[in-house]
C-alpha cells in the first residue's frame, strides 16, 4: 500500500480537481494505484472563504462519504500545501493554515526560483512550537538544483523533504531528474508524494511509477520506506528519522 501526503484532490479550491466528479475519478486512479490513503493539500489562499480549517475539513468530509458511496477504497485526510512566509505561524494558530491530520506535521512550499533568507527563520520558528515542516518538491527549484547545500543545511535543522513521483519519471524537465536522484542519492529524500492535480494527462495519482524508478536506483527497502513507511507515520503522527 502507498500513503499520498501530497494531492489536489479536492474540488473547487485551487489547481486541483475542478469539481466532485473529478475528485471522484482522481480517487478511483489512485485506489488503481494501490494508494490507502491521501492527504488532502490544497494551496493555501489567504483571506479566501475556500481555504480555511473548517472549510477544508468539510469538503474532505463530503468527499469521503462520497468516496464510499461509490465503492472506492480510498480514505482522505485534511492538509494544505502552505507557501512558506514570515506569518505562517501566525497564520497556523489562526487555524486558517493546516497541518496534516491531527499530525503536528506540516507541508510548505518555497518559490521556485530563489530561496529567501526568511525561509530558514520561518522554518525554525515552526520547529520550536514542535510543528515538523515537510518541503515540497525542492528538486524543483532553480537555486537547489544549482546548489544542493541549501537542503543540507534545512535537513541539519530537522526539516523532512517531499519529492514528487514526477520528478523521478521527468514530468518537470531534466534539471529536476537529475536533482531529485542526487538528492536520493545523498539520502536527503525523506518521503515521496505524487502531487497528484487532475484525473488525466500526467499530473495524476502516480505512486506506483515512482516507487518502481526509486526500486531500481535504490532498493526496494529504500522505496517502501519512501512511498509506504514513512508518509503512513507521519499521516499517523509517528516520528520518523
Amino acid at each position: 500500500m502507498f500513503y499520498d501526503i501530497h494531492c489536489h484532490i479536492l474540488p473547487g479550491i485551487d489547481d486541483g480537481a475542478r469539481d466532485m466528479d473529478e475528485s471522484i475519478q482522481m480517487a478511483l486512479l489512485a485506489e488503481q494505484d494501490n494508494i490507502e490513503i491521501a492527504v488532502a493539500t490544497p494551496h493555501h489562499i489567504p483571506r479566501s472563504n475556500l481555504s480555511g480549517k473548517r472549510e477544508i475539513e468539510d469538503l474532505v468530509t463530503k468527499i469521503n462519504r462520497t468516496i464510499t458511496k461509490n465503492k472506492i477504497q480510498l480514505t482522505v485526510v485534511s492538509g494544505q500545501e502552505n507557501k512558506i512566509t514570515d506569518d505562517l505561524l501566525d497564520s497556523i494558530k489562526k487555524e486558517d493554515s493546516l497541518l496534516i491530520g491531527s499530525s503536528n506535521y506540516i507541508l510548505v512550499e518555497a518559490p521556485f526560483i530563489d530561496f529567501p533568507d526568511y525561509i530558514h527563520e520561518t522554518l525554525s520558528d515552526l520547529l520550536d512550537q514542535n510543528i515538523r515542516p515537510i518541503l515540497a518538491h525542492p528538486e524543483r527549484n532553480s537555486l537547489i538544483q544549482q546548489d544542493l547545500r541549501l537542503l543540507e543545511k534545512l535537513k541539519d535543522k530537522g526539516i523532512l523533504i517531499q519529492s514528487n513521483t514526477g520528478s523521478f519519471i521527468g514530468h518537470y524537465g531534466n534539471k529536476s531528474v537529475t536533482a531529485v536522484k542526487t538528492m536520493l542519492k545523498e539520502n536527503m529524500v525523506d518521503v515521496v508524494a505524487s502531487d497528484a492535480h487532475t484525473s488525466t494527462g500526467i499530473r495524476v495519482p502516480n505512486m506506483s511509477k515512482g516507487f518502481k524508478i526509486i526500486q531500481k536506483l535504490a532498493g526496494e527497502n529504500k522505496a517502501f520506506q519512501l512511498t509506504s513507511e514513512n508518509p503512513h507515520n507521519i499521516i499517523l503522527g509517528n516520528s520518523i528519522p
